[in-house]
């Protein structure tokens, strides 16, 4: 019954909230600002390793071996990531995060955040690509297609020849998003 960007900014709030064991809370939760901030599918986020992350260019680089599209997937970081990333010197990004428990910790994440729902509705892990999406063209005025090619959709034969977008854009309307959702007035 909430909007969009009201949930997505209980979810951040609720990430910061999240207890989980010590010894996983510093990967949980930059994988589940991943998630929300970036709404990349979180089976592809589970299987980044450090040799993804370029920290001086503040970018990730999803190789095409992972992606759903088979293309490579480029996407800024987000500083709430930024320290975790660095702390990793190899290998996969998240080890010790399974894709069968991921549905659990993010339900465990909803149930924190305190969003309303009803006749049993809820939200799951790939939700965020919605809400993101949303987001971006209802608050942050995003082009649709923009927003679209956020989340790494195929623009079309017809219109991706007149129209290119490129990393810079990409980067702005990440930014654009992740401002909105912090800034709560």
């Amino acid at each position: 019954m909430e909007d969009n960007l009201t949930m997505v900014r209980k979810l951040y709030k609720a990430i910061g909230e999240y207890k989980p064991k010590q010894t996983l809370k510093n990967e949980l939760n930059a994988y589940l600002y991943l998630l929300l901030l970036t709404a990349h599918r979180y089976g592809e986020l589970l299987k980044l390793t450090r040799e993804d992350v370029y920290i001086d260019k503040n970018m990730i680089i999803s190789p095409a071996e992972i992606t759903k599209t088979r293309g490579d997937y480029h996407f800024p970081i987000p500083e709430e990531c930024l320290e975790y990333f660095k702390s990793v010197e190899s290998g996969k990004l998240f080890p010790n995060l399974r894709y069968s428990s991921v549905a659990d910790y993010f339900k465990k994440l909803v149930t924190l955040s305190g969003i309303e729902f009803f006749n049993g509705k809820s939200l799951t892990p790939h939700d965020t690509r919605s809400l993101m999406l949303h987001v971006m063209m209802r608050d942050c005025k995003i082009d649709s297609r923009l927003a679209d090619f956020c989340l790494e959709h195929y623009q079309g034969e017809v219109i991706s020849h007149y129209l290119d977008f490129t990393y810079e854009d990409k980067k702005m309307a990440f930014v654009d998003y992740w401002n909105i959702i912090k800034n709560n007035d």
